[in-house]
């Protein structure tokens, strides 16, 4: 039970934050305001705009594994 509360100081903030936020979103969104502009909006731009996140997404996750394949040694790097 003490592994399970050690984990949970890691994961509990996170859940919190983002149940407030949801909350709060709940509570300032007029739903039918939402609705009509999700209706009104151009949805080849949402697709674009989803496709370039994407991308980007897979660019950065390419950069980092790139990089962290190029990392040496901690005893490479500061010599003998």
């Amino acid at each position: 039970m003490a592994n399970f509360w050690k984990s949970a100081l890691r994961w509990l903030p996170g859940v919190i934050i983002s149940l407030v936020a949801i909350l709060l979103i709940i509570h300032f969104v007029d739903l039918n305001l939402f609705i009509a502009a999700v209706r009104s909006a151009n949805y080849w731009l949402i697709l674009l705009s989803l496709f370039l996140s994407f991308a980007w997404l897979m660019v950065r996750a390419l950069s980092g594994a790139l990089s962290c394949a190029a990392v040496p040694p901690t005893g490479m790097s500061f010599g003998p």
